[in-house]
Parts: C-alpha cells; sequence; structure tokens
C-alpha cells in the first residue's frame, strides 16, 4: 500500500510525514479520486542508522475518518504501545491486521526523522 520514511514527532500531517496511510477519499486532500476501503495485514519498520548511532523511539496511530474535523483534530487511537525503540540495523513487524474505511489513516512519527524505512503490506477495495 506504500512504503517511507517516518518524520519526527513535530512534522505537519501530510502524506509522507505523520501520515504513513490513508484510505482513499476524494474529500481528503491525498489525490485520490474514488473512495475504497483497505485491509492492512502487514507493517514493518527499519531503523537504517549506522551503527553506534542512539536507539530511535516509534509511535503509531490510527486515526477514523470524520469529515467535520482535520486528519490532525481526529483522535488517535495508538496502535504500539507507547515510544517502541529500534536500535541501530534493528528491523520490526507488526502483522496486527487493520480495516480502514474511506478516509481512516495510519499516522506514525519517530524521535529521529529519515531513520526509520517503513512498508505497509495490504489490499484497498472501492467502495460501491
Amino acid at each position: 500500500l506504500r512504503t517511507g520514511q517516518l518524520k519526527k514527532s513535530d512534522a505537519a500531517f501530510q502524506p509522507g510525514e505523520r501520515v504513513l496511510y490513508a484510505a482513499p477519499n476524494p474529500a481528503e486532500p491525498f489525490g485520490a479520486t474514488v473512495k475504497k476501503a483497505a485491509m492492512v495485514t502487514g507493517m514493518r519498520f527499519d531503523n537504517t542508522n549506522a551503527s553506534g548511532v542512539p536507539a530511535v523511539t516509534i509511535n503509531l496511530y490510527f486515526a477514523r475518518y470524520d469529515s467535520s474535523k482535520l486528519i490532525a483534530q481526529r483522535p488517535p487511537r495508538r496502535i504500539l504501545p507507547v515510544n517502541v525503540t529500534l536500535a541501530s540495523g534493528q528491523s520490526m513487524m507488526e502483522n496486527i491486521p487493520l480495516m480502514l474505511e474511506e478516509g481512516d489513516a495510519i499516522l506514525g512519527d519517530a524521535s529521529q526523522t529519515n531513520a526509520i524505512d517503513y512498508i505497509i503490506s495490504g489490499v484497498e477495495r472501492e467502495m460501491v
């Protein structure tokens, strides 16, 4: 569904920043043209820092779509415990299946920018 790098927690809510993936909804500013639901089947996070660099903490959230609120105003729910730590070169797989309705989003941040690569796997289907 999406690949990228986690940004620091003070980054704005934009695709590629704190929004790691948003199920397509034309009402959202992410370029979608049709409404789609998504099933996230797995997420992988890799700390790409060289050996000897301090560990990086990551946080992941789920935000339900609400047409009356901007994404930054929607109450996020944690997917992972607070501040999961990845040492240099360490990887983590999260296989919690998530069902996203159109406009729902997965948000994330890290304690250091451009240190954590991510891959979100799953499938999308058009809403009828």
